[in-house]
């Protein structure tokens, strides 16, 4: 036993070392995202990033604190020349996305993108329409799409009757507080089932309180809110089906309650007692620190930018959970709650 268990170990290990890569990639923007969430998954998959693009000399001068062989700069028309470049990550300041895909696109780089691409539907369908043009795609940061739990979820979603969601953190004075927050769980929504219109809604300060309808006909109450805390902030969503009731806590436990039986109309639990029944089917293990129960592999950081990096050596389009035209029906729905409130 003891011999296959140091096999295995031995040939998880050389996986993870005999990565090798055909293309080189580079790297706009170097802040608090990327440094903490991005920049850690791409060493671990040991991309080979050629560059990385700063906005000022003095942070291209430290990009060796975080690749000895990588050169840091603010010449962003000398790496998009680069032949060897394949694929450019970007993440930087929100309103800069739009330019910086529009120009990845017209080198012929693959492009992923940290949300929002840009902050419109008409400039999505501009950044749509210059992707057509060429043979480049493009990946959204919404990384909740290569989330385990998300993926497990909509795998077993039959018979939908309705769900609740709710999405609550701290303040959000930084930004634009739909399009650079509330597009993550909008997206999820999309994502898990299908294009929704927003059938009535009520907006108090930075809390927006919605019924939509999904084009399926599954019907959804979501809370949206960064008037909570940041220390305990919250993500909870459970779903309603035929057989029972899916409830996902976060991005780490997702837990299915199989619903008590009815014969004739008549709930036997009033009559019998009745076991509950709930199935794990997914749960971030805390005291084994392995990959698959870090936060980032959980939360899909890890998922999505492998698949970004191995659709630019594969192209296997089948990776790409995130395009744009699959970001356009959520900014639809994002751009509706820009419109007056109705009651």
């Amino acid at each position: 036993m003891k011999k296959i268990i140091e096999r295995y170990k031995q040939i998880r290990k050389n996986t993870l070392l005999s990565r090798e890569y055909a293309h080189s990639y580079a790297f706009i923007g170097m802040g608090a995202h990327a440094l903490q969430n991005l920049y850690p998954v791409l060493n671990y998959l040991h991309v080979p990033l050629k560059y990385i693009v700063t906005r000022t000399e003095k942070s291209a001068g430290l990009v060796h604190n975080l690749y000895a062989n990588c050169e840091g700069t603010t010449n962003l028309d000398k790496v998009l020349a680069d032949k060897s470049v394949r694929g450019v990550f970007i993440c930087t300041t929100p309103t800069s996305h739009y330019d910086l895909v529009l120009k990845t696109l017209s080198a012929g780089k693959h492009a992923f993108v940290e949300k929002p691409p840009c902050t419109s539907p008409e400039a999505l369908k501009t950044l749509i329409e210059a992707q057509e043009k060429g043979d480049s795609d493009v990946f959204v940061g919404l990384q909740r799409r290569y989330a385990p739990a998300l993926s497990i979820l909509k795998s077993k979603l039959k018979n939908v009757n309705h769900y609740v969601y709710r999405y609550a953190t701290g303040a959000f004075p930084e930004g634009d507080v739909l399009f650079e927050l509330f597009i993550h769980p909008i997206d999820a929504m999309h994502f898990l089932f299908g294009k929704a219109e927003v059938k009535s809604s009520l907006h108090n300060k930075s809390t927006y309180l919605l019924n939509v309808l999904h084009e399926n006909g599954v019907i959804g109450t979501i809370e949206l809110s960064a008037d909570y805390s940041w220390k305990e902030s919250f993500e909870y969503l459970s779903v309603n089906t035929g057989n029972g009731i899916f409830v996902l806590n976060g991005l780490d436990s997702l837990v299915f309650q199989k619903k008590p039986k009815v014969v004739a109309r008549i709930p036997l639990e009033k009559i019998t007692t009745q076991t509950p029944q709930y199935t794990i089917l997914f749960n971030r293990n805390t005291f084994v620190t392995n990959v698959q129960n870090n936060e980032l592999f959980t939360n899909g950081f890890y998922d999505e930018l492998k698949s970004f990096v191995d659709f630019c050596e594969k192209e296997d389009a089948k990776l790409n959970k995130s395009g744009l035209s699959e970001t356009l029906k959520t900014f639809d729905l994002l751009n509706q709650l820009k419109l007056p409130i109705r009651y």
